[in-house]
């Protein structure tokens, strides 16, 4: 789950870098100050907007709990034996791994522990893939 404490924090940090000495935000979330340097042209609706963009990507790259995956998709799944690109099966209604280790044992498949948790896939560009 997201640490929103924590992810504002960091939102802030960032701020700092752009030109925004102070913010706050009353109990709703909702901008209620902001101190900026002379010269920075951020307002209220481009914080606004980023610190929405911030938290939603903080979202979609943290563990998640298995109940809340998405089962139209590939996505990360982890277990007690590592992370794999997975995908839902209807028929088993269980997460499979796109991908198998066979070894010749015969049992390669079933026996892995489900996921307890998923992560969207990254995008290609955060990947390091080259298209």
């Amino acid at each position: 789950m997201v640490n929103e404490k924590v992810e504002r924090e960091l939102f802030v940090a960032f701020l700092k870098t752009k030109g925004i000495m102070k913010i706050d935000w009353n109990c709703m979330g909702v901008i209620t100050n902001m101190v900026r340097e002379a010269g920075c042209a951020l307002g209220y609706n481009d914080v606004e907007l980023m610190q929405e963009t911030w938290m939603a990507k903080a979202k979609l790259t943290t563990w998640q709990p298995i109940e809340t995956a998405p089962k139209d998709r590939n996505i990360l799944l982890q277990n007690s034996e590592g992370v794999f690109q997975g995908e839902w099966d209807p028929k088993d209604k269980n997460f499979n791994p796109l991908i198998l280790e066979y070894h010749g044992c015969g049992c390669c498949g079933g026996d892995d522990p489900q996921p307890d948790r998923w992560m969207e896939l990254p995008l290609v560009v955060e990947s390091g893939a080259e298209l």
